[in-house]
């Protein structure tokens, strides 16, 4: 995939689409940037497809401390298993790009989105999905229409 870089105007804030730029062995890549925020998302297939009538989809949203400017210190140097926020992401990840999918498709996709750097008040969950979105809709899996997140609120 050759490099293509988009920028779109939503809620007042800009978001910046990077394609082909990191993640080249990734089957779909793009690195969204909003600010601050940069979120890298990666899709990857297996190219042998299961034997069972169903999607193996896996969808790993990962928050490290260095996102925030944090290094994890004293007994505990290593990251810790994903918490609430990494897990119901995901899940809102998973829940709107499996629709997007063929019937009778069944090979293993992994869709993993990354934050690389967390500015103040970013919607991660929004941004999350839109950049899991743009990665799966430019690999080169038979998936046509590409979703957006929006945060409504009173």
């Amino acid at each position: 995939m050759t490099y293509m870089k988009k920028a779109f105007e939503q809620n007042g804030s800009q978001e910046i689409y990077e394609f082909g730029k990191v993640a080249k062995q990734a089957d779909g890549s793009v690195l969204l940037t909003e600010g601050d925020t940069v979120i890298l998302a990666a899709v990857a297939v297996d190219p042998d497809p299961v034997e069972e009538d169903f999607l193996p989809l896996t969808v790993q949203y990962l928050e490290k401390s260095y996102a925030a400017g944090r290094i994890p210190g004293g007994f505990i140097k290593r990251e810790t298993k994903p918490g609430d926020f990494e897990t119901l992401t995901s899940r809102i990840i998973d829940r709107s790009l499996r629709p997007l999918f063929p019937k009778g498709f069944n090979y293993p996709v992994v869709i993993s989105v990354t934050v690389l750097s967390c500015g103040a008040g970013a919607d991660l969950q929004r941004l999350g999905l839109n950049a899991a979105s743009a990665a799966l809709y430019v690999s080169s899996l038979p998936v046509e229409m590409c979703v957006t997140g929006v945060r409504i609120g009173k």
